[in-house]
């Protein structure tokens, strides 16, 4: 029986119980076996998550292997996998290139300037789960919500383009259906699920990571973004000038937030981004 869970470092789950034998262990989480490590006898197990496992809620048991008497599982019991942002957030005023199609033919538009706020969030969250960034103004009552994630999807299948670091045709075709332009002559950098494409021709820079059998196209980075290859982007409107304290929401899923940080006197001082 499991009677106690705990999430800590967004990393380690430790699960404390009874009755669980002395027997080889598994920890179960939504139907995946995984190998835990003893912490306490046989009353304690700790175990790293994956890095694929998503945000929001997830079920964990602890399964007894018993031979031929069959496996016996404990109880079920929920947890919730908090988003976490770094505090490396990037406001930033972009220009994207889009395609407009005519009987059959693509021409390449400038889009008017849109503002943008780039974070690196784990664990990635689920394609269909919609997120809320949420902007509070830090020492007035200015606050801001917005829902648009700059991003598309493609299929898996160009994975192995990716790694080659070539621009195929039929990933060109990709981006143009969904009327973003790709020339072959775009740079393709990264590998282990995530990739940095760099389009020359119009200075525009593309995040892809694999995740739920799909290929996510994130866009709308700033060109001197460092750490554009891990970034999710959400589109903002006209806020006031100055810093902002910055959180992301999912929406449906009590509690699921990602954490302020607090300084030594508890005032919240992380994560945030400027906004000029």
């Amino acid at each position: 029986m499991i009677e106690h869970i705990e999430y800590s470092d967004r990393a380690k789950l430790t699960i404390r119980g009874d009755h669980w034998g002395s027997a080889n262990i598994s920890v179960v989480i939504d139907g995946e076996a995984m190998s835990p490590r003893p912490t306490d006898g046989n009353h304690e197990v700790e175990i790293t998550l994956p890095d694929t496992l998503l945000a929001g809620l997830h079920h964990v048991q602890i399964e007894r292997l018993s031979g031929s008497a069959g496996d016996i599982r404990s109880n079920s019991v929920m947890f919730l996998l908090q988003p976490h942002l770094a505090d490396d957030i990037k406001f930033s005023t972009v220009q994207l290139g889009r395609l407009r199609e005519s009987l059959g033919q693509f021409e390449l538009i400038q889009e008017k300037p849109i503002n943008t706020v780039a974070c690196t969030l784990t664990p990635e969250i689920d394609l269909n789960q919609t997120a809320e960034l949420l902007l509070n103004q830090v020492s007035t009552d200015n606050g801001y919500t917005f829902k648009k994630v700059l991003q598309f999807t493609i299929e898996d299948r160009y994975e192995a383009d990716l790694n080659a670091r070539v621009i195929s045709p039929d990933l060109q075709a990709a981006f143009h259906q969904n009327l973003f332009p790709l020339s072959l002559n775009a740079t393709v950098t990264g590998g282990n699920r995530r990739w940095l494409i760099q389009e020359p021709e119009i200075d525009q820079t593309y995040a892809l990571r694999k995740s739920q059998g799909q290929l996510l196209v994130n866009y709308g980075l700033a060109a001197d973004d460092t750490d554009a290859i891990n970034r999710t982007v959400f589109q903002v409107g006209a806020m006031e000038p100055g810093n902002y304290l910055v959180r992301i929401k999912l929406l449906g899923i009590p509690g699921a937030e990602s954490r302020l940080r607090t300084n030594d006197q508890g005032n919240y001082v992380k994560p945030t981004v400027e906004v000029s």
